[in-house]
């Protein structure tokens, strides 16, 4: 949940999470720990279902991060512009003393550690994302974090760290923005599966404003990074999932260290079937001999409230991410 709260510009927190993130308007963030008092409705319940309760805070002691002083040497001086909470942890992105956009992570806002920037691939050369970063936005549906940056671009922070997506949607910075479903309210939640699952009404969408006032609304599935680097994939498969390789049978280009028993063979025809019989949480990558095929695997599972499909591209030497 985000707002604003006295001198602060921004104040946000994860559900169950007592610590909340603030950033005030100098550019500077404030953690605090939430006190709760126990609801009497809620006596019954164990302390852990009643701290999360929103009505039962009692006090919240605000300190100021001291960022630029304790990592002094190891990052540049940071002037942070937005905040948000996103399932799992905190991110604070602002610009350096250099010039150049920042982006941190936190699990609790205490440590944190810099994330990736820089997108490209062997085939196509590496460049990192270079514009201001004017405001962020988190999709819970697609839990995917998109930059609004003030020369046009739009980066997307998937949780691949190898992945980053940066996309040109206007000639002229984007100043404002939310996320929002197909009826126009925020804050969506997970959809059922019925419905189109190429265009669904449950989509959500980003709609942005650029310094001309003028509005760009994008589908945020289409926006979302579906591609993963072998490292992760193989990283998220030793807590359990499956591999689905689209080419029907073993060949060549599988990535190493895959425990056999979680690669599956099938073509696309199959996956639609399959998939209905799969929790929505497991965690699926998808593999094929040139990338198309895995990449419309991943978006069609996305659709189909798999936040955790991904694409691993093409089995070919540059056609995916190690």
């Amino acid at each position: 949940m985000c707002g604003g709260e006295g001198k602060f510009a921004q104040v946000c927190g994860r559900d169950g999470c007592r610590t909340r993130l603030a950033l005030d308007k100098d550019g500077n963030l404030w953690k605090a720990q939430v006190k709760f008092a126990v609801n009497a409705d809620w006596r019954g319940k164990s302390t852990e279902d009643a701290n999360c309760r929103p009505d039962s805070a009692k006090s919240v002691d605000w300190q100021q991060v001291s960022f630029n002083e304790n990592y002094a040497g190891y990052y540049p001086a940071c002037t942070f512009t937005a905040i948000a909470a996103t399932d799992v942890d905190f991110v604070a992105v602002g610009n350096g003393e250099d010039g150049l956009p920042y982006v941190y992570r936190s699990l609790m806002g205490g440590v944190w550690e810099s994330a990736n920037l820089m997108v490209g691939s062997t085939l196509n050369g590496f460049v990192r994302a270079s514009g201001k970063i004017n405001q962020m936005l988190y999709d819970h549906q697609t839990r995917q974090i998109f930059l609004l940056c003030d020369n046009g671009e739009l980066v997307t922070m998937p949780d691949c760290p190898k992945c980053v997506r940066v996309r040109k949607v206007t000639d002229c910075a984007l100043v404002a923005g939310r996320v929002e479903d197909e009826s126009g309210a925020r804050n969506v939640s997970r959809a059922g599966r019925s419905g189109n699952a190429r265009y669904g009404a449950s989509d959500p969408r980003l709609r942005l404003v650029n310094a001309r006032g003028e509005e760009i609304i994008l589908n945020a599935y289409e926006m979302a990074q579906v591609r993963a680097s072998f490292t992760y994939v193989n990283e998220q498969l030793e807590q359990g999932g499956w591999l689905i390789d689209l080419r029907g049978k073993k060949r060549a280009g599988m990535p190493a260290g895959i425990s056999p028993e979680q690669v599956l063979y099938m073509c696309m025809d199959e996956v639609v079937e399959w998939l209905e019989e799969q929790p929505e949480e497991t965690f699926l990558a998808f593999l094929c001999e040139y990338g198309t095929q895995a990449d419309e695997a991943a978006h069609y599972a996305r659709r189909r409230h798999f936040p955790r499909a991904y694409s691993l591209g093409g089995a070919g030497e540059l056609l995916h991410v190690k």
